[in-house]
C-alpha cells in the first residue's frame, strides 16, 4: 500500500508540471493573439488605444494564469491528500486501518490455532511414545515367556487336537499343570494314542533363545511319561535354520507357524512320532516289532529328505510343480511306510492272541491229563 500511495503522489505531481506547462504556454498564445487582434483593430499611426489597452492584457493574462495555477494547486492538494496514509482522515488511510485490522485479527486466530495444534501434536506424540513402550514392554515378555499362555501355543493346540481327532487318539493341554516329575511342567501337549496304549509329549517354544532340545524333550518324555516327542518351533531361524530335525527316531523338531503353514507337514510328523511310540511301548521281541522298526528307519530317511525340499522350493520358485510332486511322493512313501508299520503291529497283536491262546490249550491239557 505504502509503495502504491509513492506512486500515485509521484504520478500526481508529474501531471501538475505537465499542465503548468500547458497552460502557461496556452496562456501565453491566448495573449498574443489577442494583442494581434487588438493592433490590428485599433493599430494606426498614433496607437494610443493599444498603449494603454496593453497592459490590461497582460495583467488579465496573468491574472487568469495565476487563477488556473491555485485552482490546479488546491486539486492537487485534495487529490494527494486523499492517497496519504498519514492522514487519518483520507480514504486511504482509512481503507489501510480497516485491512491493518483484519490482518492483526487473521494473525491473531492463526497464532491460536497454531498453539493449539502445538499442543494437539505434542499429545499426539506422547500418546505414540507410550503405545511404543506399551508395545516393547509386550514384545518383551512375549520373547522371554512365550510359551506358558502364549498365542502361539494356543494356536498350536488348536491344530493339534483337529489332528488328534482324526487319528482317533486324544489330545490335552498340559502346559500348566505338573506332571510326573514333582514342580515340572514340561509338556505342553501331551497325544494319549488308542486310550493310552502309548503316548506322544508336544513342546512348543516361541522364543528367540536357543534351546538344548535333546535334554528338554527327554525330560518332557518322564514328565509325561510319554515314549516320543515333537517340538515345534514358528520360524527355522530357531531351529539351526532347518524345516525338520530328526534327533531320533521318537524325537523330531520342526518348523510350524500355524497362521502360514499347511498342516499336512505337521500330520504326517505326528503319524511317524505317534507309530514310533506304539513300537516303544510294545514289550514282545517277535518278527512284527522287527518289521515295523525296519519301516520307521526308511521313515526316518524319508523325512529327512523333506527339510532339503523344502530349502529347494523356497530358492527354486520356477520349479515349483516339480518339488509339489516330489513332496507329494515324499508324503505318500511316509504314509505308506507307516501304515506298514502299523499292519506290523497289528500281526504283532493277534501274534500275542494266538500264543496266549495255545499257552492256555496247553495248560488246560495238561491238568486233564
Amino acid at each position: 500500500m505504502g509503495k502504491a500511495t509513492e506512486t500515485a503522489r509521484k504520478a500526481l505531481v508529474e501531471a501538475e508540471a505537465a499542465y503548468r506547462k500547458d497552460f502557461a504556454e496556452t496562456v501565453e498564445v491566448s495573449t498574443k493573439a489577442m494583442r494581434a487582434a487588438v493592433e490590428q483593430l485599433f493599430g494606426g499611426e498614433s496607437p494610443e488605444l493599444l498603449a494603454k489597452l496593453g497592459p490590461v492584457l497582460d495583467a488579465a493574462g496573468h491574472k487568469i494564469g495565476q487563477q488556473a495555477f491555485e485552482q490546479t494547486d488546491k486539486l492537487l492538494e485534495n487529490v494527494s491528500r486523499q492517497f496519504n496514509p498519514d492522514d487519518p482522515t483520507s480514504p486511504f488511510a482509512k481503507q489501510a486501518k480497516v485491512l491493518a485490522d483484519q490482518q492483526k485479527t487473521l494473525t491473531d486466530t492463526m497464532d491460536k490455532n497454531h498453539l493449539a495444534l502445538v499442543g494437539k501434536v505434542d499429545e499426539l506424540a506422547k500418546a505414540v511414545e507410550v503405545q511404543k513402550a506399551a508395545n516393547g514392554a509386550a514384545a518383551k515378555t512375549a520373547s522371554v515367556t512365550p510359551l506358558k499362555g502364549s498365542t502361539y501355543e494356543a494356536a498350536v493346540n488348536r491344530v493339534m487336537d483337529g489332528i488328534a481327532a482324526g487319528l482317533g487318539d486324544e489330545y490335552a493341554e498340559t502346559g500348566t499343570t505338573v506332571g510326573v516329575i514333582p514342580n515340572c511342567r514340561k509338556g505342553d501337549g501331551l497325544l494319549t494314542i488308542a486310550g493310552g496304549a502309548a503316548r506322544v509329549v508336544v513342546e512348543m517354544h516361541d522364543s528367540t533363545a536357543r534351546r538344548a532340545w535333546g535334554d528338554y524333550l527327554d525330560e518332557a518324555e518322564r514328565n509325561r511319561d510319554a515314549a516320543a516327542s515333537i517340538g515345534l518351533v514358528p520360524a527355522a531361524n530357531r531351529n539351526g535354520d532347518q524345516a525338520i530335525r530328526v534327533l531320533g527316531p521318537r524325537r523330531i523338531v520342526m518348523v510350524f507357524d500355524p497362521e502360514r503353514d499347511q498342516v499336512d507337514l505337521l500330520r504326517t510328523v505326528v503319524q511317524f512320532v505317534r507309530t514310533s511310540a506304539v513300537v516303544a511301548s510294545s514289550r514282545r521281541d517277535v518278527e512284527g516289532i522287527e518289521t515295523a522298526e525296519e519301516c520307521i528307519q526308511q521313515a526316518v530317511i524319508e523325512l529327512t529328505r523333506v527339510d532339503s525340499i523344502r530349502t529347494a522350493s523356497g530358492s527354486i520358485r520356477k520349479n515349483a510343480d516339480k518339488i509339489d510332486k516330489e513332496c507329494n511322493s515324499v508324503q505318500s512313501s511316509l504314509d505308506r511306510l507307516l501304515n506298514q508299520a502299523l499292519d506290523a503291529l497289528a500281526g504283532v497283536a493277534l501274534e500275542a492272541t494266538d500264543i496266549a491262546a495255545e499257552n492256555s490249550t496247553s495248560d488246560s491239557a495238561g491238568v486233564v491229563a
